[in-house]
């Protein structure tokens, strides 16, 4: 429920304000960079030597993936033009900035799905009253961070309330779900997930994001780009503020 409450509060709040969302698209960036770099890699190095190798596989596919969906997504509204307007008509035009910010919000969910099944599968597996009450803050407190960027993410792309809502639905459920499942079954593919979504998170975060934002241009506020740089770090802080405060 209170992913909802994030997610939608990002995307009524934002939706006609281009240079406020701007800039906290920059603050989001820094939060998933720094879920990567402070949250995610540090704890597979712990486990696992090959990181860097799967992260490479991460990021390589999700770039792979995206050119051939946009392909294929480009391909399919082409025959449908064809088919219901005709040879000479072209007055149905084919939507392809859609292709790129689905693939972009899959993309998202699926690193956040991936990280918070296994947040919640540590937060299943803890016997000590105590340290599962200070892991469960520390998660709602990371949660409530990647929400908010995440929430920020659709509302730049100008998501539908419905599109929002299942999204949102998706990812809330994850931790209850790594809570209720069974640890042998899931954990032996555990760092290869984690991997994949760390390149994923590097991904849409460096590529995607971020590289639009800094290209954006706002002529009444020439010092824009600045603020977008200290937005980008302050993200970083405050997740690094969280992590220290919570998990060390």
């Amino acid at each position: 429920m209170v992913h909802l409450l994030i997610y939608f509060f990002s995307l009524i709040f934002f939706s006609s304000r281009s240079i406020i969302l701007s800039i906290c698209t920059c603050f989001a960036c820094g939060i998933f960079f720094a879920t990567c770099f402070l949250g995610l890699i540090p704890h597979i190095r712990a486990h696992e030597t090959k990181i860097h190798f799967m992260i490479l596989v991460g990021f390589s596919l999700i770039l792979f993936l995206e050119q051939v969906f946009n392909f294929y997504l480009s391909f399919i509204f082409k025959f449908l033009c064809y088919k219901f307007q005709g040879h000479g008509t072209h007055s149905l035009r084919i939507p392809i900035n859609f292709s790129h910010q689905f693939f972009h919000s899959c993309a998202l969910l699926f690193g956040l799905c991936s990280h918070s099944i296994f947040e919640g599968i540590a937060l299943g597996m803890q016997n000590n009253e105590k340290e599962f009450f200070k892991l469960l803050i520390a998660i709602m407190l990371h949660e409530l961070l990647c929400s908010f960027a995440y929430g920020v993410s659709l509302a730049e792309q100008q998501a539908s309330f419905g599109a929002a809502f299942i999204f949102t639905a998706i990812l809330a459920s994850n931790i209850p779900l790594g809570i209720l499942m069974d640890t042998s079954e899931v954990l032996w593919c555990r760092f290869f997930l984690e991997s994949f979504a760390t390149g994923t998170f590097i991904y849409v975060a460096s590529v995607e994001m971020l590289s639009e934002e800094l290209q954006a241009k706002f002529t009444n506020i020439p010092l824009v780009h600045i603020y977008k740089a200290i937005a980008f770090c302050f993200g970083c802080i405050f997740f690094c503020f969280i992590s220290l405060s919570f998990f060390y």
